[in-house]
């Protein structure tokens, strides 16, 4: 919410008063306080979630609506913006837990409104809702950190699981401790399975995680020249024209990159380690082989964040 205007009431009070007569300007005023005051209360006293509903189709933003309300526990609060500028208009006046968005809208795609979320709400929950069956739709849409990607439901069952998804979203967000931002993974692996495979590994690990998932070296360079992430997930070789195996982590290296990088690789780790120490140098690097075990990629992962040990009781 805009600290500097909460409520859009305020600046019109003082035009009422000014024309009242003493008695009521009194009056008045105490109404206008108290109005005020009971506002705030309600607002600070109101623990429900708050999700922000995106879709050019008016007709499609009723029935969703009337699906996660009707649907989800306690009945959320669900406001709904027609065209990207105008959700970008309400997330810039009130806070909101969770942005639902359509990935096809006229005069700013969905894809640009995620974009520009990812950059000033970085906290902000985001799920992609589409009747999109392009199957490159859903690499971009995570490698733009979303945390959830789902195609429109049109039967009950899948009605059904959407807002189970929906709603383990949003308890994972509500047990994040206050002030903390979501910790930000980066990926990087040419097979969308083994990405999908990690990503569920570490939001199943890490409640709130942002994964930001990536395709090919290039890609990833731009996402990692934004933002420096918690940590870089990586494979060694990459199949892409222009670009040998560790280009990357090279660039890397000549950048004195900070945050930590697990390399994850299918070669043997006799052949490969040599040049993948001389690729590694100024990093804060760990390896691994693929297919990692899990718990010692768990292991890795949570000595790279610096994670203390989890003891058995």
């Amino acid at each position: 919410m805009n600290e500097k205007n909460d409520f859009a009431l305020v600046p019109r009070a003082p035009r009422l008063l000014e024309n009242a007569e003493p008695g009521a300007r009194r009056i008045l005023s105490g109404m206008v306080a108290d109005t005020l005051a009971l506002a705030k209360q309600n607002a600070s006293l109101d623990t429900r979630p708050k999700i922000l509903l995106v879709d050019d189709d008016p007709d499609l933003l009723d029935m969703y609506r009337e699906i996660l309300v009707g649907g989800l526990p306690g009945g959320p609060e669900v406001r709904t913006a027609i065209s990207g500028p105008r959700a970008l208009a309400m997330l810039e006046a009130e806070p909101f837990q969770l942005l639902i968005c359509d990935w096809r809208m006229p005069r700013m795609e969905g894809f640009q409104v995620l974009e520009i979320v990812r950059q000033k709400y970085p906290a902000l929950l985001t799920v992609v809702l589409t009747a999109q069956i392009d199957e490159q739709v859903r690499p971009r849409a995570y490698a733009l950190g979303v945390d959830q990607y789902w195609h429109k439901p049109a039967t009950e069952e899948e009605v059904r699981l959407f807002l189970k998804g929906i709603q383990s979203l949003l308890e994972r967000k509500s047990s994040r401790p206050p002030g903390k931002r979501p910790l930000r993974i980066v990926i990087l692996d040419d097979e969308p399975l083994l990405q999908d495979s990690y990503r569920m590994l570490l939001q199943d690990w890490y409640e709130g995680v942002v994964i930001v998932q990536c395709h090919s070296g290039k890609e990833a360079l731009a996402e990692l020249s934004r933002a420096d992430p918690d940590l870089f997930i990586t494979d060694w070789a990459h199949p892409e024209i222009g670009m040998r195996h560790g280009d990357i982590l090279e660039r890397l290296a000549e950048r004195e990159a900070k945050f930590p990088v697990v390399l994850i690789t299918s070669e043997l780790e006799f052949n490969i380690e040599p040049v993948v120490r001389s690729a590694c140098q100024n990093l804060n690097f760990s390896y691994l082989p693929k297919p990692p075990d899990f718990a010692r990629m768990r292991e890795v992962v949570e000595t790279a964040l610096r994670i203390p040990a989890q003891r058995e009781p």
